[in-house]
């Protein structure tokens, strides 16, 4: 419920110095961080990427393996970090009027029901 509340207040300007930085404290970057990977999963271009936390996994063993951070991603995703965030803050700013909305299709649908 905490992180569907986060997803439902976060603004596009929130999102944007919490995934800019990597470097928010606590509760707020866990919450838009996790928030952030089910929007990759269910809503990015239209229609999500399913095996998202799969790769994920692969860009971290990449990055271990001596890669930036940055190569490491688009390697797996084939665009930017810096777009996805930017596909994000769009998203955010499209749904502010309807935030609940932002829950559709995620694992949180059902949470502030």
């Amino acid at each position: 419920r905490m992180v569907a509340n986060s997803a439902v207040s976060c603004t596009a300007g929130d999102a944007g110095h919490v995934l800019g930085t990597f470097r928010e404290p606590g509760l707020k970057m866990q919450n838009i961080g996790t928030f952030f990977v089910e929007y990759m999963r269910t809503k990015w271009h239209g229609q999500g990427v399913t095996d998202v936390h799969a790769r994920l996994s692969r860009m971290i063993e990449a990055i271990g393996s001596g890669l930036e951070f940055e190569q490491a991603f688009r390697g797996e995703f084939g665009e930017s970090l810096a777009s996805v965030i930017d596909s994000f803050e769009k998203y955010l700013d499209m749904t502010a009027n309807a935030p609940r909305h932002r829950l559709d299709g995620t694992i949180w649908q059902k949470t502030l029901d």
